[in-house]
């Protein structure tokens, strides 16, 4: 692999990697509007933004064989699309029910996305012997 190529792919990973910061640390200041649309008390709220955990594990379990099977770059464009989905639903919605299971959603499009650039991170440090974290 040629050097420009590396560095290019280097940079497209540290964009990836900070615009998913970014979009998942834009949804936690809408939390109180959020629960205030869904009319519900600290610990109602608390207890159904949880259930992301629910998608996480899920996706935990099973993105990586998707990954190996299809590869990162379309389960990338799977997560991104379900991230972007599920967060104007989030904000939008007034029905917990609608809630709960687009937070489930999101929660696994959320694994999804992480686990995706990390195996393509892994990858880039086995090809190339370089860290990502040491530049």
């Amino acid at each position: 692999m040629s050097t420009i190529t590396s560095t290019k792919e280097l940079t497209y990973l540290r964009i990836l990697f900070f615009t998913f910061g970014l979009g998942i640390m834009s949804w936690v200041p809408r939390f109180p509007e959020v629960k205030d649309a869904l009319k519900l008390t600290n610990g109602g709220f608390g207890s159904l933004i949880s259930t992301g955990s629910l998608g996480s594990l899920i996706s935990l379990l099973t993105v990586g064989h998707i990954v190996h099977r299809i590869g990162v770059k379309r389960v990338l464009y799977a997560a991104s699309f379900f991230l972007m989905a599920t967060l104007i639903i989030l904000t939008s919605v007034e029905s917990s029910l609608i809630f709960f299971f687009a937070n489930i959603a999101f929660g696994a499009a959320i694994s999804a996305f992480h686990i995706a650039i990390n195996a393509q991170g892994f990858n880039y440090q086995d090809r190339t012997g370089n860290s990502l974290l040491r530049r």
